[in-house]
């Protein structure tokens, strides 16, 4: 598995938008597989709403500021016929626990291209 951590400077809207395509999230059983943590909403404008609201609660704030953190977990290509979508949600869950209780997350595994991600 490798990890990967990139910075998003502009709204969170764009990222949830992008993470929620159709194209890239029909998993195994053909539905998507989404795992959120402390997140209400069950929609893309529920989900833009929260983390919005969140960026308002701010006390430090810079011009040049990340609004959030994408993150990406690659599996093998050999990975791929051996992981049901309960894992998937296995490794989403268990990773959001080891960065921490307080934060908005939003994990969605993405199917589209020869390796999964999440």
């Amino acid at each position: 598995m490798i990890v990967k951590s990139l910075g998003r400077k502009s709204g969170t809207a764009s990222i949830i938008r992008y993470l929620l395509k159709p194209e890239k999230t029909i998993g195994k059983d053909k539905e998507p597989v989404i795992v959120r943590r402390n997140i209400r909403g069950k929609t893309e404008k529920a989900y833009v709403r929260e983390f919005e609201a969140v960026q308002q609660l701010r006390i430090n704030r810079r011009s040049n500021m990340n609004v959030c953190v994408h993150t990406v977990l690659s599996f093998n290509t050999l990975d791929a016929s051996k992981v049901t979508n309960q894992a998937i949600r296995d490794i989403s869950a268990k990773y959001m626990s080891l960065k921490g209780s307080g934060n908005l997350y939003l994990a969605v595994a993405h199917f589209n291209t020869g390796t999964f991600h999440i």
